[in-house]
């Protein structure tokens, strides 16, 4: 079976107002099957989002120091 869909939303009412909640949905041969994620395990994922929004932060962050050290390089010798 494959991942077709994955969603979150935040619960606005309920038990678990105020709180994540989200399902994924698989298909395959044999059909259709939709999971219900309980908060604790959108938790989980949001979890392992976090990491990579850090991780992409500090690859921007080194590009972009990157680009501005090399910009400065070539003004500088331009100057001269």
């Amino acid at each position: 079976m494959k991942l077709e869909r994955l969603g979150m939303r935040l619960a606005t009412y309920g038990v678990n107002e105020g709180r994540f909640i989200g399902a994924a949905e698989f298909a395959g041969n044999a059909g259709k099957i939709e999971l219900n994620l309980s908060p604790e395990q959108c938790e989980r994922i949001f979890e392992v989002l976090a990491d990579c929004l850090v991780n992409t932060a500090k690859e921007s962050a080194q590009l972009l120091t990157v680009s501005i050290l090399e910009h400065q390089k070539v003004l500088e010798s331009s100057s001269k």
